[in-house]
């Protein structure tokens, strides 16, 4: 990740300006996406979508996707051997699905295409856009691991549950290193507990939210934001 940053700088930072996502959030998504874009996929996008439309579990979903995949054929002219992805039709760098792509994908050095499949140009452009078009401040972080006191309530715990930084103090919970939190209360957090009241406990902002946005889980919002500081800031192990 630190390397490819130092590859494609100049873009990731023209995109930070634009969009006012820090470089670090694109890489680690295309680092958990595909790997850096070495495997996003060699399947028939329109016959996986297909097939699964055929299973009853999530029927109207992947119908729902095999129509927009076949609209976007259709306007841009796409060659089926040129939509191809993973098993469930998530496409290109991104691992957009057909609805994503239509509402996030980007043409990101201006010649005419959103090519999200081998344009690493669109790919960026397009995770930013997603990720400021789903809520994305450039003037707050994605939050921080805490530490919590023994007795603490894991009723607490979750998005539904803001509280503000001296709220959550008085009730025991201190930066991981056991410094007190910021001293403001024009922000409301919530704390998330991915592993459950034995494990990790992390105080997340806003951008929390985004992360999650494209991903369901917990788990995967905080493996991008530990990814991302793992490209920023070396010395975190």
């Amino acid at each position: 990740g630190r390397k490819l940053y130092k590859e494609h700088k100049v873009l990731l930072d023209k995109l930070a300006k634009e969009y006012g996502v820090p470089p670090q959030y694109l890489l680690a998504f295309w680092g958990l996406e595909t790997n850096f874009g070495s495997y996003k996929g060699k399947m028939p996008v329109l016959d996986s979508l297909a097939t699964l439309a055929c299973d009853p579990r999530r029927s109207r979903y992947f119908t729902q996707e095999l129509m927009q995949a076949l609209k976007l054929k259709e306007r841009y002219n796409f060659a089926e051997s040129d939509m191809v992805g993973s098993w469930a039709g998530a496409m290109g760098h991104t691992q957009f699905m057909p609805s994503a792509y239509a509402k996030y994908a980007v043409d990101g050095d201006g010649d005419g295409k959103k090519d999200i499949w081998s344009n690493t140009s669109d790919a960026f452009a397009s995770i930013a856009y997603y990720l400021q078009q789903n809520g994305w401040r450039d003037s707050q972080t994605w939050g921080r691991q805490v530490k919590v006191p023994v007795n603490f309530n894991p009723n607490f715990a979750g998005l539904k549950i803001e509280k503000t930084f001296t709220e959550w103090q008085s009730l025991g919970v201190t930066r991981f290193d056991g410094s007190t939190l910021p001293k403001r209360d024009d922000m409301y957090v919530s704390m998330v507990m991915p592993d459950g009241v034995s494990g990790r406990k992390y105080l997340v902002y806003g951008n929390y939210r985004s992360l999650r946005s494209w991903k369901d889980s917990d788990y995967f919002a905080i493996t991008v934001s530990y990814l991302s500081e793992r490209i920023k800031f070396p010395a975190i192990i």
